[in-house]
């Protein structure tokens, strides 16, 4: 792993973050290839503190990333001045020619650049609210050609259709101008670069420093500690109530076969129903599942068939998932094919009036030829489009929870 990645998450990485620095030490910076002017105060919780007059850190770049036609910046920083002081503060820089650059002028407006281009620039009324000094503040950068937006704690402050091309600078700064002037005062803590676009939800997740996303109605871990036998049923921990019913509720054929530390082992015996009213125009469903055998030939995911936003999901011959309504899924272990081997899935479906119940792991009419014929160890539904960096979140999480027991 580069240095310069060693301080992301691995669901960061994989949702392409190549630079990413929390500035614990003065010799873990050094490590990444910076040079450390005038500083003299480094808090190992994560944050260095500049003295707007001196301070300044400098990087050596490796060459590589910035050179994407899609990029992204969370800059996490404690400014120690007003938003209308009069004065220029660069909260970072990049090579002269190649420039990435975000600052507060002395005319009181704050300013981006992206690929050595001026993007856009926002009036201090626009963000003035929003900036809190000597308190944490997230802002966040994500721009193509042509669509370029800047959010700090949550808002969106600018939001523009100015082009620009790919530039890579040889040096990074933060805290300056490349020609080491207009320095920041104030505290720095995480700064990241991502070769992706970031969204409006993953702004306000950095914001409220939560990876995971929020909008879950049901989340059914399928442990030991959620096995309900009284009521017939697995717990829903999500606080809604949505429990996972066993079959039908009242046969013993579909009770599970045996539960392990991390899920239920089905065998194709057990299914799950869901008493649910739902209407909207997207959910993202997760699930963590085992497969005993290469593919699970009609293996039906979930099934809400009993009402007109008709949804389902069924693993093919080949290994790939198809179904109704499926905008897209994501495997975030073995890639797009269910072969043998432990899986975390999303899926993303559009159209969803759920009228009746979701069924989970059998078709609607709990045909035996349909049930899913290996393991599913956790289910989640979200009420949206998850993020590509919340998907990588949850299926990191997920493969953790299996692969730690």
């Amino acid at each position: 792993m580069s240095r310069l990645t060693s301080n992301s998450s691995v669901a960061e990485r994989t949702a392409g973050c190549v630079f990413a620095e929390t500035f614990r030490s003065k010799e873990a910076i050094v490590e990444n290839n910076a040079s450390v002017v005038n500083i003299s105060h480094l808090d190992p919780k994560g944050t260095v503190t500049l003295n707007g007059t001196t301070d300044y850190i400098k990087y050596d770049l490796r060459g590589d990333e910035f050179n994407s036609s899609e990029i992204s910046i969370v800059f996490e920083f404690w400014p120690g001045f007003e938003a209308d002081d009069d004065i220029n503060h660069y909260l970072f820089d990049s090579s002269s020619g190649s420039r990435h650059i975000v600052y507060k002028d002395s005319y009181n407006r704050l300013i981006f650049y992206l690929g050595n281009t001026s993007v856009g620039y926002t009036a201090l009324a626009s963000f003035q609210d929003y900036w809190i000094v000597g308190e944490r503040n997230i802002l966040v950068v994500s721009g193509t050609s042509g669509n370029n937006k800047l959010w700090l704690n949550g808002h969106l402050i600018i939001s523009t259709t100015t082009t620009w091309t790919v530039k890579q600078p040889v040096q990074f700064f933060m805290g300056a101008t490349y020609a080491n002037t207009a320095l920041f005062k104030g505290k720095i803590g995480q700064v990241k670069v991502f070769k992706s676009l970031l969204t409006e939800q993953d702004a306000l997740n950095y914001y409220n420093r939560s990876c995971l996303p929020e909008n879950k109605i049901i989340d059914l871990p399928m442990r030991m500690i959620d096995h309900d036998v009284a009521n017939l049923r697995t717990t829903d921990i999500s606080g809604n109530n949505n429990h996972g019913i066993f079959g039908d509720g009242s046969t013993p054929s579909t009770y599970p076969v045996k539960i392990s530390k991390i899920g239920y082992l089905n065998k194709s015996t057990t299914s799950f129903r869901i008493p649910l009213t739902l209407s909207t125009p997207k959910i993202s469903i997760s699930i963590l599942i085992e497969l005993d055998q290469n593919t699970a030939i009609g293996s039906y995911l979930f099934d809400c068939r009993f009402n007109s936003g008709v949804g389902y999901a069924w693993i093919l011959p080949s290994g790939l998932i198809e179904g109704y309504n499926i905008v897209s899924y994501i495997d975030g272990s073995l890639g797009n094919n269910c072969s043998k081997g432990l899986h975390a899935l999303t899926l993303i479906c559009s159209g969803h009036n759920i009228a009746e119940q979701l069924i989970i792991g059998a078709r609607f009419n709990y045909n035996p030829l349909s049930s899913f014929l290996s393991n599913i160890k956790s289910f989640q539904l979200h009420t949206r489009e998850l993020t590509q960096l919340e998907i990588s979140n949850i299926h990191t999480s997920l493969l953790r929870k299996a692969n730690n027991v």
